[in-house]
C-alpha cells in the first residue's frame, strides 16, 4: 500500500479501520515532498520503521534521529514521537507490534519478564539501528509474508516478531541511567493522557487550558509544565497540531467546504484556519485538497 501522507491515525497510533486483533501490522508509505509526515502522538505498540529509500527524521521526546536508507528507526512503547521528510522521495515501512497480543495477556512469567517491562519503559531500545543484516532480513521477510499472505503466514509473522524482540533485547537495549526518572516519565504520560483524550473528542469545541488541567486533576501551571516536559509542546501547540491533522483527514475524505472543516476542528475563523494550516503544512487547505484528491 502506498500513501503520500499519513492522515488516518489518531493520536494513539491506531490506524482507522485496521484489524487490531493481529500482533503485527505493517504499512508502506511514499513521500515525494518534504515536510511533516505525522504529528506528535504515542501508542502502546512497539514500532519499527524500515527506511527503504531516502531519509526519515524522527523526533522521540527531545531526541532527533535521522534514519537513512537501509536503517531502522525504533519507537518504544509510550514514547511521544513525530516524523518529517527532510528532503524528498522517501519510502519506508512501518511495523507495529502489539506486545500484549504477541506475548500474551495472562499473568505468567513471560508477561512479567517482558511485556510489563517494555510497556512501562523499564527496558528501552536504541532509536536507530544501522548495518544489522539480521534485523533487516526479518523486516524484509515480514514485508514478504504480509504481501503474499500464504497459508500460515500469521504464524510466520508471530515467529518473526519473537525473533525481532529477542535480537533487540540481546544487542540494542539502552543503558538506563536512572530508572526512577523513567518511572516518573511513565507516570507523567499517564497524567496527561486524559487531556489528550479530551482534546480528541472535543476538537470542534472551545478548549481552554483551565479545562484541560481540570480533567487531569492538576493545577494549570503544573499541568502545563508536565505536558511540555512529556511532549515537547505546550498544551495549546499540541492541540493545534491535532486540529490540523483532523482537518487534513476531512479535506481529503469529505466534500465539506473549507469553512465547514474549520468549524468542525475548532477554528471559528476560516481565514485564521487557512493561515494556520499553511504555517503547519506549507500550503493552503485548498492547495492541499487539490493535490491529494487529484492523486
Amino acid at each position: 500500500m502506498g500513501n503520500d501522507l499519513i492522515i488516518d491515525e489518531n493520536m494513539y497510533g491506531h490506524a482507522l479501520g485496521k484489524n487490531e486483533t493481529s500482533p503485527l501490522h505493517i504499512e508502506h508509505y511514499f513521500f515525494k515532498e518534504n515536510g511533516t509526515i505525522f504529528p506528535p502522538h504515542w501508542h502502546e505498540q512497539f514500532m519499527l520503521m524500515y527506511v527503504k529509500k531516502g531519509m526519515l527524521l524522527l523526533q522521540c521526546g527531545k531526541q532527533k534521529i535521522l534514519a537513512e536508507q537501509d536503517s531502522i528507526a525504533i519507537v518504544n512503547p509510550n514514547e511521544i514521537h513525530s516524523g518529517e521528510n527532510p528532503e524528498s522521495d522517501l519510502e519506508y515501512y512501518s511495523l507495529k507490534i502489539d506486545l500484549l497480543l504477541l506475548l500474551g495477556n495472562q499473568p505468567d512469567l513471560q508477561q512479567t519478564m517482558y511485556t510489563e517491562l517494555l510497556l512501562k519503559n523499564r527496558v528501552r531500545f536504541e532509536n536507530k539501528i544501522s548495518n544489522d543484516d539480521f534485523l533487516l532480513g526479518c523486516m524484509k521477510h515480514i514485508i514478504k509474508e504480509f504481501g503474499e499472505k500464504k497459508e500460515g503466514y500469521e504464524l510466520a509473522l508471530r515467529g518473526l516478531g519473537y525473533q525481532i524482540l529477542t535480537a533487540l533485547l540481546r544487542k540494542f537495549t539502552k543503558t538506563v541511567a536512572d530508572q526512577s526518572e523513567l518511572d516518573m516519565q511513565y507516570r507523567r504520560l499517564k497524567q496527561i493522557k486524559p487531556a489528550i483524550t479530551y482534546m480528541e473528542s472535543h476538537l470542534a469545541d472551545k478548549i481552554t487550558l483551565k479545562k484541560l488541567s481540570e480533567v487531569t486533576h492538576l493545577s494549570p501551571i503544573h499541568f502545563s509544565r508536565v505536558f511540555k516536559t512529556v511532549s515537547g509542546f505546550s498544551p495549546m501547540e499540541f492541540l493545534g497540531r491535532m486540529r490540523i491533522q483532523k482537518a487534513s483527514q476531512l479535506l481529503v475524505n469529505t466534500d465539506k467546504t473549507i469553512v465547514e472543516i474549520a468549524m468542525d476542528t475548532g477554528f471559528n475563523d476560516g481565514n485564521y484556519f487557512s493561515r494556520f494550516f499553511k504555517k503547519c503544512r506549507k500550503e493552503t487547505p485548498r492547495e492541499f485538497r487539490e493535490k491529494y484528491v487529484k492523486k
